[in-house]
């Protein structure tokens, strides 16, 4: 892999994220989000050059593994539902709605649940959590503010995305 510097060498990480669903991984958020430190240059525009490297999941975990988040928000104004986010099917989605932590799997995992997404169908947070990442099921996860199912707006899933809980 390459891994710019400013990745490996930064005091702190923090993942910002919006809501959104993925054709390949059924969500996109903190951990997805590392796809985005492959260098343009080395692996092309939008990172086509990352899927030669293996399974999407497995990249996903082992770029999150050069460093790791010490933060993660997800949410915001807006999100992306669907085959999104550059596919015909793909809608924005007005949710006003702000999760954070420590353990972006943790994070992640709240993530997709609020999206109407099983955490536990999502491979690259299990693969995460075997690596010592942090874990994803819910009931051990420590939540604030709303419950899970308070905060609940079932995103319209990928099409043939299997993951839906």
């Amino acid at each position: 892999y390459h891994i710019p510097k400013t990745i490996q060498q930064c005091d702190k990480l923090i993942s910002l994220s919006p809501l959104k669903t993925h054709r390949q991984t059924g969500i996109s958020l903190s951990l997805k989000n590392y796809f985005g430190i492959g260098p343009g240059t080395q692996y092309g525009f939008p990172k086509s050059g990352l899927h030669k490297l293996g399974a999407v999941d497995e990249v996903i975990v082992d770029l999150f593994s050069f460093h790791p988040a010490d933060y993660a928000i997800l949410g915001g104004e807006w999100g992306i539902e669907g085959d999104g986010p550059h596919a015909p099917g793909a809608r924005s989605v007005h949710y006003n709605v702000i999760i954070a932590g420590a353990s972006a799997v943790a994070v992640d995992a709240v993530g997709a649940a609020v999206m109407g997404f099983d955490p536990g169908q999502i491979r690259h947070l299990r693969l995460a959590e075997r690596k010592g990442f942090g874990g994803w099921d819910l009931p051990l996860v420590w939540t604030r503010g709303h419950a899970v199912d308070e905060a609940r707006r079932p995103f319209r899933p990928p099409t043939g995305w299997p993951g839906k809980g």
